[in-house]
């Protein structure tokens, strides 16, 4: 009797488990669903806002260009040419301020080693369109190494200007600018974040470079004149657009950071993997975190199209809510935040219009102090107000230096905003290379 018990006890909870074994595989197939049409509607949400939510959208997103009206292929390989020695640039400002600078004659000589890197540089920036093609199906692990040799080019082209001013060829170092701005466009076809900031970066190249032969050379109009028509054509900023590929890089990142090629893809080394990785998925649903993390990041990119007062509450919000579901991936969420969340969370991007307007308008000002003959030694312009503290803009000058400083709490030591013509390290390299009797200056 106590057997047949027994038994039938084992046989009901045998039955029990097998119910709840089925009741669970139920569960998981409808929650499975449940996610995915949440998914699925976060990114139709997307699409609507115009996120690109695959590579192939993104990928159309980018204008492509016909061969013949390409220069990608210039620059690419402009890389395989460098041998530029670090101290030219610094040589660079002693012939601004002193064309008889006994730095002139080498400088030529380093510019005509060079000769093949300008020919590219030339090549390059004759022709009207920028296209990279690249293969934006490795999505996070799609490698970037153009930006930084434009960069160097721009600075190789402002480089010559400089020669050319030195050696009173005013049309040379303004077609050596008009480079410097082309290569500016080009660094920005794709409209990433990435490609904004390299794009702006090379077109204060240029700005700058004008602004210091303007001030060094006052009785030379053309340089007064491209620095207004540089202002003029000041590049807009699109929030939205730059950030668009925000979505699919988070999603990208947490999706490769899940397998050992991944991992690889993105550089990631097997000691570098969280120890949490193995625990998270047992404690945290991925498919609801997917959900969260596609909302989240959505709503940020929408929200940089608003107004900023209206724009910061909305995305630190939606940043702390992402934080949270990030933890389901500790290690992609980790990868993410180190290699991607800045770019729409640091100070300098969530006010990243601002300070780009910012610095527009302290060259406005720049150009309009520069018109005085002898430049004051301080000047506020009542009509021109900083946005970052909504005050007017003062311009100093002590010694050969002028200041436009650009007061906001984003600012550091490390990373001052505004002019400084020239900059703390030109003032050192003019010291260094002045003559005991004095560095002469075309300055006023």
């Amino acid at each position: 009797m106590k057997n047949r018990t027994l038994s039938g006890c084992l046989r009901s909870f045998a039955i029990l488990i097998v119910i709840c074994l089925i009741g669970k595989l139920v569960y998981d197939r409808i929650e499975a669903r449940l996610q995915q049409s949440a998914i699925d509607r976060e990114l139709e949400l997307a699409r609507n806002s115009n996120i690109p939510t695959t590579w192939q959208e993104f990928a159309t997103s980018i204008p492509t260009a016909a061969e013949s009206e390409n220069s990608a292929r210039y620059y690419r390989d402009l890389r395989h040419h460098w041998d530029l020695p670090a101290s030219a640039f610094e040589s660079e400002i002693s012939i601004i301020f002193d064309s008889k600078s006994e730095q002139l004659g080498a400088l030529k000589d380093i510019l005509a080693k060079e000769s093949h890197s300008l020919s590219l540089l030339e090549k390059a920036t004759v022709l009207p369109r920028c296209w990279f093609k690249r293969d934006w199906a490795k999505g996070a692990a799609v490698l970037l190494p153009e930006y930084a040799d434009m960069k160097a080019g721009a600075k190789l082209l402002a480089l010559c200007g400089s020669v050319e001013v030195a050696s009173n060829n005013p049309g040379g170092a303004l077609r050596d600018i008009h480079k410097v701005f082309v290569i500016a466009k080009h660094s920005n076809e794709e409209e990433t974040t990435i490609a904004t900031l390299v794009s702006e970066s090379i077109y204060l190249i240029g700005v700058r470079r004008i602004a210091l032969w303007s001030y060094t050379h006052p009785s030379i109009p053309a340089y007064q004149t491209a620095l207004e028509q540089a202002i003029k054509n000041w590049p807009k900023v699109n929030l939205s657009r730059m950030h668009r590929d925000e979505l699919l890089m988070v999603r990208s990142v947490l999706e490769l950071s899940t397998t050992a090629k991944g991992l690889a893809d993105l550089g990631i080394k097997s000691e570098n993997i969280a120890p949490a990785e193995r625990f998270a998925p047992l404690i945290f649903s991925r498919r609801k975190a997917d959900v969260e993390i596609a909302r989240s990041t959505r709503k940020i990119i929408e929200a940089c199209s608003l107004p900023v007062q209206n724009r910061l509450p909305i995305i630190q919000n939606e940043w702390e809510n992402l934080q949270r579901s990030l933890l389901a991936y500790p290690t992609g969420g980790d990868i993410y935040q180190k290699l991607a969340s800045g770019s729409l969370t640091n100070s300098d991007n969530l006010y990243h219009d601002q300070i780009w307007e910012a610095r527009r308008l302290s060259y406005v000002a720049l150009a309009r102090a520069l018109k005085r003959h002898p430049i004051a030694e301080q000047e506020t312009f009542s009509d021109i107000i900083n946005p970052l503290d909504h005050k007017p803009l003062v311009m100093k000058k002590a010694g050969k230096q002028i200041v436009i400083e650009l007061n906001s709490s984003l600012q550091t030591e490390e990373k001052k905003l505004g002019i400084y013509l020239p900059s703390d390290s030109e003032m050192k390299a003019l010291v260094r290379s002045a003559p005991k009797g004095g560095a002469k200056s075309g300055t006023r």
